[in-house]
């Protein structure tokens, strides 16, 4: 079998349905010795009778590697001359919700498999250097979306991105040796890589409410994408228009990829922004509320108490007033007349709005306490000199057995939390400040017990 006449090419992942099974036929099709490889051969029966040899591998595994290795060698003779990388899995979640076994699983598939099997076939690829007129070439197929942040796919691009880089730089390190190097950018096809049953964010996830736009992208991608067998003869006809060294070394093709190749090239950083948004119905206020709301009162089930003390200072020294409560305070400092919150109205009103922010989303109101502590203006000094100006409001927010390791959860908060404050002191004239506090769970106790959890 090592004495065929005809160039061969390996193709990885040419299960029945991919790109890589139309490819397997469009590169037969065009005269060439084709291994069509997939973890199972069963999905392979197809192409063996279109005279396709079929072999198993597992990119994930290095004795499958090795395995085909040694197969490929004996047929040939130790030579190939097109190595196609195309095996890839697809893995769409919420990037912060995303499970870390399947993003590996997915990382050992599309970019560690690729690396191993560049590395073991390579020496074949040199071999066939020195007795072939066109150059042997190293295929990479990496997608559109390592340009494109294609929404709940972040790991999956990630991976893509990956590729892109490594094959762009081992198109540089392999020009010596006499080997092509060329990155396919693979557009929207329509194969099994993404259907909408292999969307499932779960009713506790906070994107829950996208998972429909989402499932819908998928649908429209089957519908709208272009066919795997159009998709791989495209593909072929630029690979083979022009072989040469240095040639054809980028290739962007797929429905959608040379829009994306074109803005990419000319547009502004983001400019894909609002498309992908609209894909899957994230640029809705509606959906967008619901996540907000989702990340509020996922951080709220996690408090215990929101503790607030509010400070705030007279012109006339006044006597310090607290009201102490095992759970809860809040601190003011305002140096200036009494109008400041000088009234039990404006108090009272400051203290709902805090208080009605809770029990909106399900923290008992025992939980909210408001305190507010006069101080007099002769006792508060800016810069070392006594502050008798406008009124500067110091708000210290306590959150007690709660920590935030989200940075987003802490920019929702703050936001949530300035919205509810401006209308009584920002747009009031006050100049003003807050920020949290956090004590750990076991640093906190009432009556000289550990509470309780939120929600037992």
């Amino acid at each position: 079998m090592s004495s065929s006449p005809k160039r061969s090419v390996l193709i990885t992942g040419c299960s029945v349905g991919s790109s890589g099974h139309a490819l397997a036929l469009e590169f037969a099709n065009r005269g060439m010795r084709v291994f069509a490889t997939a973890r199972s051969t069963k999905s392979l029966s197809q192409l063996e009778t279109k005279g396709i040899e079929i072999l198993p591998l597992d990119v994930t595994s290095a004795e499958s590697i090795a395995a085909l290795k040694a197969e490929i060698t004996k047929r040939t003779g130790g030579k190939l001359d097109i190595l196609f990388n195309n095996a890839g899995t697809m893995y769409e979640a919420p990037a912060v919700e995303a499970d870390i076994v399947r993003v590996r699983q997915m990382f050992d598939t599309n970019v560690f498999g690729l690396f191993n099997m560049t590395q073991a076939f390579l020496p074949l690829l040199l071999a066939s250097a020195s007795e072939s007129r066109l150059p042997p070439a190293i295929i990479n197929t990496s997608s559109i979306v390592s340009r494109v942040p294609f929404l709940f796919s972040a790991n999956y691009n990630a991976s893509k991105a990956a590729v892109t880089s490594y094959s762009d730089t081992l198109r540089l390190e392999l020009a010596p040796l006499g080997i092509k190097v060329v990155t396919l950018f693979m557009g929207e096809v329509s194969t099994r890589l993404m259907s909408p049953d292999n969307i499932s964010f779960g009713a506790d996830s906070l994107y829950s409410d996208a998972e429909a736009g989402v499932q819908e992208r998928s649908r429209s991608h089957a519908a709208k994408s272009i066919k795997p067998d159009e998709f791989a003869h495209q593909v072929a006809q630029q690979i083979f228009s022009n072989p040469a060294l240095g040639k054809n070394e980028y290739v962007w093709k797929g429905t959608l990829a040379t829009l994306v190749w074109f803005l990419n090239a000319v547009g502004f950083r983001r400019i894909f922004d609002a498309s992908v948004q609209d894909a899957v119905g994230l640029s809705k206020s509606t959906v967008r509320k619901a996540i907000y709301d989702k990340v509020l009162h996922f951080l709220i089930q996690r408090l215990n108490v929101f503790h607030v003390r509010v400070a705030h200072t007279n012109k006339l020294p006044t006597k310090t007033r607290k009201h102490q409560n095992a759970s809860s305070g809040l601190q003011l400092t305002m140096p200036q007349p009494t109008h400041a919150f000088g009234d039990d109205m404006s108090k009272k009103s400051l203290s709902q709005d805090i208080t009605t922010l809770y029990t909106d989303l399900s923290l008992p109101a025992f939980y909210v306490v408001v305190i507010f502590t006069e101080v007099s203006d002769v006792n508060l000094y800016v810069r070392g000199d006594q502050k008798s100006e406008t009124p500067f409001i110091r708000i210290v927010i306590d959150q007690i057995a709660i920590r935030m390791e989200d940075p987003n959860l802490y920019a929702s908060w703050m936001a949530t939390i300035n919205g509810v404050l401006k209308p009584h002191i920002k747009e009031k004239g006050y100049n003003w400040e807050y920020h949290i506090d956090e004590t750990e769970r076991q640093l906190w106790k009432v009556n000289g017990l550990y509470a309780p959890p939120f929600g037992s």
